[in-house]
């Protein structure tokens, strides 16, 4: 089946899914072994120049922060608003989410723009839920994406 990828580095602003890391030493990661014919491709997955593996459904503890990776492709110059908000599995609006951008590492013209922000899940109750996420430039366009986590009891432990 043919699949047609768009080049991001062109048209309107992307923001992927927002990424949580796994805790470190969770997975082992191995790499295929590569041949001169092969293109060596970069890592996608950093926060600054650490590499981490990007959890499937996050399990957050309530009121503790969480790190947050977004990857974006043509947010612009200048500054960046986020907004967020926090929805229910169902789709219902629970409210803002406290989410605090903390850097931003620019990519250029065929790079995505990194963003590394904090997340705090502080009064939600355990269960899962959907982070909602826009960034948007100074012209006031913005990108938009969401990843689902589960909030744990604080009997529970991490997955």
């Amino acid at each position: 089946m043919a699949v047609q990828v768009p080049v991001f580095t062109q048209g309107p602003r992307v923001l992927l899914q927002p990424f949580f890391p796994e805790p470190a030493g969770k997975w082992l990661v191995v790499r295929e072994a590569v041949s001169q014919d092969d293109r060596q491709v970069a890592y996608p997955f950093m926060m600054g120049e650490e590499p981490f593996i990007p959890a499937s459904l996050p399990v957050l503890s309530p009121g503790k922060e969480a790190r947050l990776s977004l990857i974006g492709y043509n947010l612009g110059q200048g500054d960046l608003k986020m907004e967020s908000k926090i929805l229910s599995q169902d789709g219902r609006e629970i409210g803002p989410a406290e989410v605090r951008l903390d850097a931003r590492q620019a990519g250029g013209p065929a790079a995505p723009d990194r963003l590394t922000a904090t997340f705090r899940p502080s009064s939600l109750s355990p269960g899962e839920y959907l982070l909602l996420v826009t960034v948007k430039g100074p012209d006031g366009a913005g990108g938009t994406s969401s990843a689902p986590f589960v909030v744990e009891s604080g009997a529970q432990k991490s997955r």
